[in-house]
């Protein structure tokens, strides 16, 4: 079984990513930034 969804489903270059939320740009930058400590905002 598939839908739009499934097959539109992939992987993104992090250098190459579609337009987005900017929740999820700010998710992202604090993924760069992760160094293995706990992330508070």
């Amino acid at each position: 079984m598939s839908t739009e969804e499934t097959i539109d489903a992939r992987f993104f270059a992090l250098d190459d990513l579609p337009e987005m939320h900017s929740h999820y740009l700010d998710v992202l930058v604090d993924l760069q930034k992760f160094d293995g400590t706990l992330l508070l905002k």
